[in-house]
C-alpha cells in the first residue's frame, strides 16, 4: 500500500496568507467557526493562525518527528472535522481531540506498512553520551524513547484528561489507561531519576 499522500503545504501557506488580509484577529470564535464549517479559507486561516502553536506542542508530545506535519493535516481536515463539533466546551481541547484522532489515524496506517514488527520500546542513550543538555531536551529525549501506548496516555494525562476519558479516546478500558499511566511514570522516573 503507498504511503498516505503529505499534507497539501502550499495549501495551507495560502490559507494562512489569506487570513491575514481577509479576517483579523477580532473575529468571534463562533464567527470564525462557521466560516471554517464552509471551507472558507480566510477563516481556517484564522484558526490556523490562532492554534497551531498548542495543537503542535500537543502533538510533539505524541510525535516528537512529526507534530508539524500532522498539525497542518489537523487544519487541512478541519472543516470536515467541524461538521461534528458541537460547542459544549473549550475549541482548543475538541481541537486536540481531532488532533489525537488525526494522529491514530496515521500511526494506525503506518503500522499496517510495516513488514515486520518492531520493538515497541527503543532505549535511550545514556545520559552522559549526550553531552550538555537542558532539562527540557531531557524529557524530549525520555518521551521520545518512551512505548508508544504509554506516551499516549501520558501525553493526555498532561493535558488534564482522566483515566476515563484517556480510556474512551484510546478505546480501552478505564483500568488499562490506569496501568499505563502507572508504567509510563515507572519509565519517566526509571529514565529521569529525580525529574518526575
Amino acid at each position: 500500500m503507498p504511503p498516505a499522500d503529505p499534507p497539501d503545504l502550499d495549501r495551507l501557506k495560502e490559507l494562512t496568507t489569506i487570513s491575514f488580509h481577509r479576517v483579523g484577529a477580532t473575529i468571534p470564535l463562533p464567527d470564525l467557526i462557521a466560516g471554517a464549517r464552509e471551507a472558507r479559507p480566510q477563516f481556517i486561516g484564522e484558526l490556523y493562525r490562532r492554534y497551531h502553536h498548542s495543537v503542535t506542542q500537543f502533538l510533539f508530545g505524541l510525535s516528537p518527528d512529526g507534530a508539524e506535519d500532522l498539525a497542518q493535516e489537523v487544519f487541512l481536515q478541519l472543516p470536515v472535522a467541524l461538521a461534528r463539533y458541537e460547542d459544549r466546551g473549550q475549541f482548543d481541547a475538541w481541537l486536540k481531540r481531532v488532533a489525537f484522532n488525526v494522529y491514530r489515524t496515521r500511526r494506525r496506517a503506518a503500522d499496517r506498512r510495516r513488514e515486520a514488527d518492531l520493538d515497541d520500546h527503543v532505549a535511550p542513550p545514556p545520559a552522559d553520551a549526550m553531552g550538555a543538555v537542558t532539562r527540557e531536551d531531557l524529557w524530549s529525549h525520555a518521551m521520545a524513547g518512551m512505548p508508544e501506548r504509554l506516551r499516549e496516555v501520558w501525553v493526555l494525562h498532561r493535558e488534564g484528561y482522566e483515566a476515563k476519558d484517556i480510556a474512551e479516546l484510546i478505546g480501552i478500558s478505564a483500568g488499562a489507561a490506569a496501568t499505563r499511566l502507572t508504567r509510563a511514570r515507572e519509565y519517566l522516573a526509571g529514565t529521569l531519576p529525580g525529574l518526575t
